[in-house]
């Protein structure tokens, strides 16, 4: 079960082409997802571009905010403990 993370703020797209995906992101979080990866289920903002997803969280054990990237295609994901 996740350590109740909270979502700062999530985005996925490139440059000026950007949707905002935290209530999403934290949702999924919620239901158990702790994973990541920039794939077509966050949308597609920016047709033929690679797109990339960025998540900033914070967690109740310590006072930092911590973030991650990653890019469409990678392989990569971003976890949230």
């Amino acid at each position: 079960m996740p350590a109740n993370a909270t979502i700062l703020f999530a985005g996925f797209g490139v440059w000026n082409a950007t949707m905002i995906v935290t209530a999403d992101v934290q949702g999924r979080y919620d239901t158990g997802l702790t994973a990541f990866s920039a794939d077509a289920g966050w949308g597609d903002p920016c047709p033929g571009q690679t797109q990339y997803l960025f998540i900033f969280w914070s967690v109740p054990s310590d006072s930092s905010i911590h973030s991650g990237v990653v890019g469409q295609g990678s392989g990569k994901t971003i976890s949230i403990p």
